[in-house]
C-alpha cells in the first residue's frame, strides 16, 4: 500500500477514534496509536481501497487542504465504483460491493450498517458540502459510518483483546489533546 493511501487510512481512523466517549482518567493519542487502533478489528474496509491511485493523483493538488483532499479522493473512488453519483448513494451498487464479502458474519455486520449510514451520511454531506469541502464528503461520511458500525459490532473472532481495543470497545477512553 502506498504512503498516501496509508496516510488516508490513518487520518480516517484518527477521525473515527475521535468519536469515542470521553473519560477524564486517561486518554489515547489517536494519531500515535493509529496502527494499534486499526488492528482492533481485523475486518478490512468493506469498500475496496486498493485502486484509489488515480483519484489520489487527480487531487494531489489539495495536499495542503487534507479534509478536502480526503473527501475528494473518497468521492472520486466511490464514483469509479458507481456506489455514489451526483444524486447520492446508489444503494443497489453498494449492496453489490458488500455482497462480495465472503464471510457471512462480516457481511451481516456491514449489511446492517448500510441503511442507517446512508440515512445519516446523505443529509450530513448536503449540509457540509458548501461549507468545508471542495468536493462532496458523502463517500467519506458513508465509509466512516460503515467502518464505525463495523468497529462497534465487530464479531468477537475479529476483535483483538489488546488493552487499547478493550478500552475503545468499552468506550472508557478519551482522546488526548
Amino acid at each position: 500500500m502506498s504512503t498516501k493511501i496509508k496516510l488516508l487510512v490513518a487520518i480516517l481512523y484518527s477521525f473515527l477514534i475521535q468519536q469515542v466517549t470521553m473519560d477524564d482518567d486517561e486518554c489515547i493519542n489517536a494519531t500515535a496509536s493509529v496502527n494499534e487502533i486499526k488492528a482492533c478489528c481485523d475486518i478490512p474496509n468493506p469498500i475496496e481501497m486498493e485502486h484509489i491511485g488515480g483519484c489520489l493523483e487527480k487531487y494531489k493538488n489539495l495536499d495542503d487542504d487534507k479534509p478536502s483532499m480526503i473527501a475528494c479522493v473518497y468521492q472520486c473512488h466511490a464514483m469509479e465504483l458507481n456506489v455514489v453519483d451526483e444524486s447520492g448513494v446508489d444503494k443497489d451498487k453498494l449492496l453489490e460491493v458488500v455482497n462480495q464479502i465472503v464471510e457471512s458474519e462480516v457481511k451481516a455486520v456491514v449489511l446492517s450498517a448500510i441503511d442507517p449510514c446512508i440515512e445519516s451520511a446523505q443529509p450530513q454531506a448536503n449540509a457540509e458540502v458548501q461549507s468545508q469541502f471542495k468536493c462532496s464528503p458523502l463517500a467519506l461520511l458513508l465509509n466512516e459510518c460503515i467502518v464505525r458500525e463495523v468497529y462497534a459490532h465487530c464479531p468477537e473472532k475479529h476483535w483483538s483483546d489488546a488493552e487499547i481495543c478493550s478500552k475503545i470497545r468499552s468506550q472508557d477512553v478519551k482522546i488526548c489533546e
